[in-house]
């Protein structure tokens, strides 16, 4: 992921001109730490995870220790990634809200599907609103303007909940 977007940042393709590679950094930064919540807990890819969801500190707990400790990683990455984006200004920083609610709604929706499904579902519905966005409102970035941030907010504030009101559920056996 690291690669892909440090080619998005512009180290990529010479062809490529600046607003494009700068929309594919904003679509693909926020997925980052989606894809590292997935991978760091659930009953796929974590092997303890049978002795987690019954000790004490396990289960949601556990997971947003481990979700904070991707998101931070990953925005240090996609950082790096901005830092080298041939757009000027702020917009280079429009994928950090995203990346807060893609994480959020990635997480409410583990309570319910597993990390992997809700992971696959929120990657697949973040790329279908970036390109409806898009090409509804005939601008490639529309998604990270300020009506999108604004939209980001407030859905990570209904997903946090979500997470807080589900949170029993990441005691119990979930699927991948």
């Amino acid at each position: 992921m690291l690669v892909v977007l440090l080619i998005a940042g512009g180290v990529g393709d010479a062809g490529w001109q600046s607003a494009d590679r700068l929309v594919v950094l904003l679509t693909l930064a926020p997925l980052v730490p989606v894809v590292a919540v997935a991978a760091t807990y659930g009953p796929s890819t974590d092997r303890s995870y049978p002795a987690l969801v019954v000790t004490p500190n396990g289960g949601l707990r556990l997971l947003l220790i481990r979700a904070a400790t991707v998101l931070v990683a990953a925005v240090i990455v996609s950082l790096l990634a901005a830092v080298l984006a041939p757009a000027g200004g702020w917009m280079r920083l429009g994928w950090l809200l995203p990346s807060v609610t893609t994480t959020a709604t990635t997480l409410a929706l583990a309570t319910r599907l597993g990390t992997r499904r809700a992971a696959t579902a929120v990657g697949a519905a973040w790329a279908t609103i970036v390109v409806a966005v898009a090409r509804l409102a005939d601008d490639a970035v529309g998604a990270f303007r300020l009506p999108g941030q604004i939209a980001c907010a407030v859905l990570a504030v209904v997903m946090v909940g979500a997470v807080v009101s589900g949170r029993r559920s990441f005691g119990r056996w979930l699927p991948s």
